[in-house]
């Protein structure tokens, strides 16, 4: 009965965060099951060298030449961290991609567009790097959610900011 009720206030307390919005207690929750057992992550790799330009990577333990997803989190460019958001890497390798989780500089010791300029520094470093770790440097995804999905977004839009950084396969 002990681990019942142990379960019935894991559930309760996760229902809760999840009811108050985006906040830590949301994300410690919804990282709590990552299973790495199949996975592999490879923290704070450095695609630039300011402390936030660092990134994850999240991925099968097996295979060669996987698509890869980059995701940037939200935050309206003041807040955020990869770390909060390792369940999307996660649920991106369960379904066999490399899945990036770049962290950027954020406000006020930046502004627009250096988010955007980090972001490009992350593709590229990607586009170079991700074969080491069972990417296809050739099949990349952009996505992101909120401020993250603007940048997703944005190289769509403006390429001349991910151009200078970008190489053709």
């Amino acid at each position: 009965m002990k681990a019942a009720t142990g379960g019935m206030k894991l559930a309760v307390a996760a229902a809760c965060a999840l009811l108050n919005g985006c906040r830590a207690s949301e994300f410690m929750v919804a990282n709590l099951p990552n299973a790495f057992s199949r996975l592999q992550l490879h923290a704070d790799l450095a695609y630039g060298s300011d402390r936030r330009q660092r990134l994850d990577i999240v991925a099968p333990r097996q295979g060669i030449n996987r698509p890869v997803v980059i995701f940037w989190y939200g935050g309206s460019w003041t807040q955020g961290r990869k770390a909060d958001y390792r369940f999307v890497g996660v649920a991106l390798a369960k379904q066999g991609f490399v899945a990036v989780l770049p962290d950027y500089r954020l406000y006020p010791k930046v502004t627009f567009p250096m988010f955007d300029e980090d972001a490009a520094r992350a593709v590229a470093w990607v586009q170079r790097h991700v074969s080491e770790y069972g990417g296809d440097p050739t099949h990349i995804v952009l996505m992101g959610h909120s401020a993250g999905g603007h940048t997703a977004a944005f190289f769509g839009l403006q390429s001349r900011i991910l151009a200078p950084v970008w190489r053709r396969p």
